[in-house]
């Protein structure tokens, strides 16, 4: 979609924050949400992320919580495209470093969790 400047290793964009990126999200949940979620067809965002690009940890972040709360709000569920990649060139989308059992970028999973609408989940007890 349109954040792509942001979210990919061949654009150029390492930050996010501007009312027009911001508004660029806004607009992609809404139109999810009116064609699909107010017509009973349920959306699942089965692959989101933004790309690891050298020092743009709390833009990636503030990115993350911005995305995953407005697709919250709209009822809609997104699933972290986690690849297992975390340095190096390419498509660096790793959270959950499996051989290490550790987390690469916590202040993101924290973000997905605290926006993510975890406190709508059904109580476990």
């Amino acid at each position: 979609h349109k954040l792509y400047v942001f979210i990919d290793l061949h654009a150029g964009g390492k930050t996010f924050g501007t009312q027009a990126q911001k508004q660029e999200i806004v607009s992609f949940m809404n139109s999810l949400y009116n064609r699909y979620i107010v017509n009973g067809v349920p959306v699942v965002i089965g692959e989101y992320g933004a790309l690891i690009k050298g020092g743009n940890l709390q833009d990636r972040v503030n990115w993350t919580a911005f995305y995953v709360a407005t697709a919250s709000a709209r009822n809609i569920p997104c699933v972290w495209w986690d690849n297992g990649a975390f340095k190096g060139s390419g498509e660096l989308f790793g959270l959950v470093d499996r051989r290490a059992a550790s987390v690469y970028d916590p202040e993101i999973v924290e973000a997905i969790m605290t926006y993510g609408g975890w406190d709508k989940l059904p109580d476990a007890n």
